[in-house]
């Protein structure tokens, strides 16, 4: 028979625990000081990839529709939850120091997962009519915010854009609109019997940029057949869908390249609205 001081040990399950902390800071470090590193390694790769994954399916055009998202959407806790699972598991004591590094490296992480994040996609909600019928408003929206990082915008190109950098005293400042671009820099733009003129031609394309109502008599610029705006390097020209009832470059001139912050490609919400946007 044994004394209470000579009785083996309990369970470590009060050291379990810790690893689970670990993987809530860093994916997969719980089981990588766990003693398994390669599944360790794994988890964490494998979670980044995923979520990743999950923000290019957002907003990426050629991942139509959204179903790609919500699938990655609802495996993405799935697999979060089992990681965490693997990861209660006995772990060596850590000192101090090793806790400090981890936490650290942790919020070093999650900074750079935010930023390089938003540096993909963002979510906007749109308040105004002034896309109707492509946007209506209480649409919430995808933006590609990395649509621009190698091209500039296009003529049919729903862009969102910060009213900063313009330099329109109409415009409300550290405001974000949605327009679709009509004209690209170097370009010269018309309005001739309600038609949109781009260097001398008249839009032939199809949806809302080959209408015949551009002309309105709040138009700022472009009054007459006779005026043209000359669209600056570096910059677009551009108009809301609903054009008899938008605040565009027909009123404060050209949108700099700089303050498009990048492209609306779906709608997200309403359910009964989701989906692409052309």
């Amino acid at each position: 028979m044994t004394s209470p001081s000579e009785q083996p040990p309990g369970p470590r399950v009060l050291r379990r625990w810790p690893g689970v902390l670990l993987s809530l800071l860093i994916p997969g470090a719980g089981v990588f000081f766990g003693g398994d590193r390669r599944a360790g390694l794994c988890w964490f790769f494998g979670l980044s990839v995923l979520g990743y994954s999950t923000v290019l399916a957002s907003s990426f055009p050629l991942v139509p529709g959204l179903l790609p998202f919500i699938v990655l959407c609802l495996f993405y806790p799935i697999f979060t939850i089992w990681m965490l699972v693997r990861s209660f598991r006995p772990l060596d004591r850590l000192s101090s120091g090793p806790w400090t590094l981890i936490v650290l490296a942790g919020v070093a992480l999650n900074v750079a997962e935010s930023a390089l994040t938003s540096h993909l996609s963002r979510a906007f909600r749109f308040p105004t009519g002034s896309m109707k019928p492509t946007l209506v408003p209480g649409d919430r929206v995808f933006v590609q915010t990395s649509a621009f990082w190698f091209r500039p915008p296009q003529r049919g190109e729903i862009v969102v854009f910060k009213t900063d950098l313009l330099e329109s005293s109409a415009l409300p400042r550290d405001q974000y609109y949605a327009k679709r671009v009509a004209a690209v820099q170097g370009e010269k733009v018309q309005i001739q019997q309600g038609r949109l003129v781009i260097n001398g031609r008249p839009l032939e394309e199809a949806g809302v940029l080959g209408g015949s109502n551009f002309w309105a008599e709040h138009v700022t610029l472009l009054k007459t057949t006779n005026d043209a705006f000359y669209v600056p390097s570096n910059a677009c020209f551009v108009i809301g869908d609903n054009v008899t009832n938008s605040f565009d470059s027909r009123h404060w001139g050209a949108v700099p390249y700089a303050a498009v912050i990048g492209r609306v490609t779906k709608i997200y919400w309403p359910i009964s609205r989701a989906g692409d946007v052309r």
